[in-house]
């Protein structure tokens, strides 16, 4: 046991064995506080340097910022078919009606993208081995009622044009809505995987030094149009595209001009494969014969009837790259859209058609064909530039009531001779 210290009534420090105190032992009352040592010395040179983060590898992208907003929400197209729809009651125990079933469904797509008349169609559900398949329907009008029982797409209309000079045969104007036909690709379930809203800059590495191109949104031309637009405006890049098409050529040399619309927002992979109907036809331009007997003068009135016609059937396009509208994404999403012009797919004819320059000229350049193997490169053929060479032209003939005069004059100006291209007054071109 220990003892007590007989002056100054303190227990010896030896323990009860009898063993003595250890001098070397920590007391942490006594002791100084524990210093940390500094890291800054010769020995951690190393430490005391900050660690670089690694630089990331791989593409990188810059979104341009305050793109693309949404506002609220809608239904979808699949919503609205299962739920608004006329039918949503009946598609609640059968998905596939107006057709008993999924099968009965792909027999009718197929037969009604086949060539058949209705006479064949009903020739070929009178025959025994139809009649086995226990068709719901049995006539081609009844077939046809129930396909037009389905939601519809953008309605077709059709107007009388009136040209200035006479034509064999009065014109017919067949056409669509093209921001019906905008809404119809935008919202459609199909492409929300394939649909982009927001310009951006694409980069091989995080370092920038080289800029990769990919999408028209990943170009400077996207970038400086969003800049023109309101904060969270979202930017739909029209694309267009028009050939003119001979249908038969011994049987009365019909001819069409098809007009297809479509959105540069999606995917070019996914946007030219044919199946995902990403391009819809617009229009069916009418074809004239006038009964001018100058060659020249008809060839003029014929681009001119073709920007005349464009101007009218893009109207409401301009006027949405002005003040914008609101449309309804894949998933429902309200977005405040503009929609200026930024392609146009052609062959080389349609497109010195469309530039408004005369033959055997560039429609991108000031060059003509004798300048085609030059070394160097031209100047561009811009919208301004062909603007401000039709109005030097305006001011030396009227271009209808001297028209032989204004094409002379037009011509040495390496123009066709449309004095109104449609798309002089287009915004954010």
């Amino acid at each position: 046991m220990s003892k007590m210290d007989e002056t100054t009534g303190t227990t010896n420090s030896a323990d009860d064995t009898g063993a003595e105190p250890n001098d070397d032992a920590m007391d942490l009352d006594d002791e100084e506080p524990f210093q940390v040592p500094h890291l800054d010395g010769p020995n951690h040179e190393v430490l005391s340097k900050p660690v670089p983060k690694p630089v990331p590898k791989g593409p990188c992208r810059d979104h341009y910022p305050g793109a693309a907003r949404t506002y609220g929400k809608e239904p979808t197209f699949m919503e609205t078919f299962l739920e608004h729809d006329e039918h949503s009651d009946m598609r609640k125990s059968n998905l596939y009606y107006p057709f008993a079933s999924a099968e009965e469904w792909e027999w009718a797509a197929w037969i009604n993208r086949t060539k058949l008349t209705l006479s064949e169609i009903d020739e070929l559900l009178k025959l025994r081995l139809t009649s086995k398949m226990h068709l719901s329907f049995t006539s081609a009008k009844d077939l046809r009622s129930r396909i037009e029982s389905l939601p519809a797409g953008p309605k077709w209309k059709a107007t009388v044009w009136k040209t200035p000079y006479p034509t064999k045969k009065p014109l017919t104007l067949y056409y669509r809505d093209p921001v019906e036909c905008l809404q119809a690709i935008l919202s459609n379930p199909l492409i929300q995987d394939y649909v982009h809203y927001t310009p951006f800059r694409f980069w091989e590495s995080s370092e920038k030094l080289m800029r990769i191109y990919t999408e028209w949104l990943s170009g400077d031309h996207a970038w400086e149009i969003q800049s023109q637009l309101p904060e969270g405006a979202t930017v739909l890049g029209a694309a267009l595209s028009s050939d003119k098409t001979q249908l038969t050529s011994m049987t009365g040399n019909r001819q069409a001009h098809p007009l297809l619309i479509s959105l540069a927002n999606l995917d070019m992979a996914f946007r030219t494969k044919a199946s995902h109907h990403a391009l819809l036809l617009l229009a069916l331009l009418p074809i004239a014969k006038f009964l001018e007997k100058n060659k020249e003068i008809v060839g003029v009135l014929h681009s001119r009837l073709f920007h005349a016609i464009m101007d009218f059937i893009l109207h409401p396009l301009k006027v949405m790259a002005r003040i914008g509208q609101m449309m309804r994404d894949p998933l429902g999403w309200r977005r405040f859209c503009f929609t200026p012009l930024v392609a146009y797919i052609v062959d080389t004819p349609e497109s010195c058609l469309i530039a408004a320059v005369a033959g055997k000229r560039s429609s991108v350049t000031t060059a003509f064909f004798k300048q085609f193997g030059d070394p160097y490169r031209h100047p561009p053929r811009t919208a301004e530039y062909t603007i401000e060479q039709l109005q030097k032209v305006e001011k030396v003939a009227h271009p209808w009531r001297d028209l032989s005069r204004y094409v002379e004059n037009a011509k040495q100006m390496g123009l066709s001779g449309v004095h109104r291209p449609f798309w002089r007054n287009w915004p954010l071109g």
